[in-house]
């Protein structure tokens, strides 16, 4: 893959470019109109450099998401999907972009605006060189990843069943630089508590404090952590109550849930929804369950034996972990498709104000991907 590290070495500014356009293009989760308007310039790009238009698949709660695909199914050779999203967990300009000679920092430039490009720079690469020939390869970019993929899971795991092998352009571990082979399945709640309010100084006794029981509450249920098992259980926000005279009659509380194994997310799903009021005059309200299911297959632990083939080849140390956090390769793997995750762009600082990305990392990086995609189209059949 020497010459195609010689390519991205030489594309490298054009590279960066590009990926500054997109990064400028703010696309907040929740914000509609400013992740299509994103969606339409890379549109652009991939019609400019592969000559390919989208599928569409619209949402009126999100932007819309995005299937290319090169070259149609012939029912022959391998077959592979490259999945992304567009959606960032920043607001509209609410951090800078900067650049020098060996980084370039801003909203999404990690997580993961640096692996749609960079992925677009290898296919357009791969197109260019003949490497792609007859092999089919789609690219699914959606537009709520950030937010629990809501609105898209059921698309990604519905078009990742007509392929062989899932690469996910997440970034890699931070600081080794590794490939993702296993993540944590997630949960998230959110659970209002429903008092009585009253004067706490002339009618204390008839208030039902909604704040005291969701303190409790959340004291139990933070004692479901098991970190010998891998299971966490994160009270991140809380929020209730008002003047101090006033016995509250609301709070409301939200949950992350990970763990590794899908029967500890089922085990803390149910005692989540079967929580009960110490208070019984409090009324509590649920709403919540399991988001991804854990990524966690020999299959992907066999890819990533070939992903390491070409990082030899590229005199790059390569390992791979399981990870904490969750990406759309949890839905892939969990219906048994080999994904390697943390394709991406290398750098440090994911959703941290000092995001950002090791420009000089990109080259290698790229033709990591590059020959990870020609090792899987050299094959006559899939071998995974």
């Amino acid at each position: 893959m020497l010459e195609g590290k010689e390519y991205f070495e030489n594309n490298l500014n054009n590279i960066i470019d590009d990926l500054i356009t997109i990064v400028r293009l703010d696309s907040p989760s929740k914000n509609k109109v400013l992740v299509d308007k994103c969606l339409n310039k890379l549109d652009e790009l991939f019609e400019d450099y592969l000559g390919i238009s989208p599928k569409i698949f619209e949402s009126d709660t999100t932007g819309n998401h995005r299937l290319y695909e090169k070259n149609s199914s012939n029912g022959e050779g391998v077959s592979i999907l490259l999945l992304g999203h567009v959606d960032t967990v920043w607001d509209e300009k609410q951090i800078p972009i900067k650049r020098t000679e060996k980084e370039l920092s801003g909203p999404g430039v990690l997580d993961m605006k640096g692996g749609l490009i960079q992925a677009l720079w290898v296919l357009k690469y791969l197109s260019e060189s003949d490497g792609l020939k007859d092999t089919r390869i789609s690219f699914f970019i959606n537009s709520d990843e950030e937010i629990g993929s809501n609105t898209s899971k059921e698309i990604i795991q519905e078009i990742s069943d007509e392929y062989d092998y899932v690469l996910v352009l997440e970034p890699p571990v931070v600081d080794s630089g590794d490939l993702k082979t296993g993540r944590k399945g997630t949960a998230a709640y959110n659970i209002r508590f429903v008092g009585k309010k009253s004067h706490s100084g002339n009618d204390h006794e008839s208030g039902e404090n909604a704040i005291v029981e969701a303190a409790k509450q959340v004291s139990d249920l933070s004692l479901l952590t098991d970190y010998d098992k891998g299971i966490t259980i994160n009270v991140g926000s809380i929020s209730g109550g008002g003047k101090i005279n006033i016995v509250p009659d609301e709070a409301e509380i939200g949950i992350d849930v990970r763990a590794e194994r899908l029967e500890d997310l089922e085990y803390v799903d149910e005692a989540i929804q079967n929580i009960e009021a110490y208070n019984k005059a409090v009324e509590i309200i649920i709403e919540g369950e399991i988001n991804r299911p854990p990524m966690n297959s020999t299959k992907n632990d066999e890819l990533f034996l070939v992903a390491k083939d070409i990082a030899d080849e590229l005199e790059l140390d390569l390992d791979s972990k399981f990870v904490g956090g969750g990406s759309d390769g949890n839905f892939t793997s969990d219906v048994g498709i080999p994904t390697l995750d943390g394709l991406g762009v290398f750098g440090e600082g994911i959703h941290q104000e000092h995001e950002k990305i090791f420009i000089y990392e990109v080259p290698e990086r790229a033709s990591l991907l590059a020959g990870l995609i020609l090792s899987l189209t050299e094959k006559e059949k899939k071998v995974i």
